[in-house]
């Protein structure tokens, strides 16, 4: 899926931030790197070959203080784009 052109509603900030993918269907925890940033979404980069679900929480900071749940909306080799959703629930 490749990712799209720059029409976003909302500005986005770059950044180098590790954070933390949890995989709402087993739990499973996934090392990322935010690379920006919005109200709205994030870019993230994850290994190459890991497996993404459409729908996960990102932790932003250790242990879970600060969190979001959030959809896959374009994925282009190891960098995805996230959109968090703004009622905080998982569905489906």
């Amino acid at each position: 899926m490749a990712t799209p052109s720059d029409n976003r509603r909302t500005a986005r900030r770059s950044v180098r931030y590790r954070a933390t993918i949890e995989n709402v269907l087993d739990g499973s925890l996934i090392p990322c790197q935010i690379h920006d940033v919005s109200a709205t979404g994030a870019k993230l980069q994850v290994a190459p070959g890991t497996d993404i679900p459409e729908q996960f929480v990102l932790h932003l900071a250790p242990g879970g203080a600060s969190r979001r749940v959030c959809k896959r909306v374009w994925r282009d080799g190891n960098v995805l784009g996230a959109l968090f959703m703004s009622d905080g629930a998982i569905t489906g």
